[in-house]
């Protein structure tokens, strides 16, 4: 596709804003991660939640995929009607989803440093 210069600087002007809103959203992931951190774990650690390691993350994380694609149907099915109910469902899914796997990530990156040692109870590696 061949795009002139009138669609090029529309392109960029997306861009620019695409950009803009992304970089807004790892600040948001970690203010929501620490929030829930407080009132989910209190003075424990998240840790704990995680008693199988990788393998419980995974699994959050397909949770999270899979009422994500329910989520996503619902408010396609509902089309102009959908609620902001809806849609804060969607994003709020979505803000978990990209914390569980920066979760996951950082443990990887824990466990291949030798930092620390996996959970008795993970059989993922």
């Amino acid at each position: 596709m061949i795009f002139d210069e009138k669609m090029l600087e529309a392109i960029k002007a997306i861009d620019a804003e695409f950009w803009k809103e992304y970089r807004k959203i790892m600040p948001q992931c970690q203010s929501m991660c620490e929030d829930r951190q407080s009132s989910y774990v209190g003075d424990g650690s998240i840790v704990e939640y995680w008693i199988h390691g990788q393998d419980d993350l995974a699994y959050e994380i397909n949770k999270k995929n899979k009422r994500l694609q329910g989520l996503l149907a619902l408010e396609k099915a509902r089309g102009a009607d959908g609620t902001q109910k809806t849609a804060d469902s969607i994003e709020d899914t979505l803000i978990d989803n990209i914390n569980y796997n920066a979760f996951l990530l950082a443990l990887r990156r824990l466990l291949a440093g030798k930092r620390i040692q996996q959970p008795k109870g993970d059989t993922s590696g």
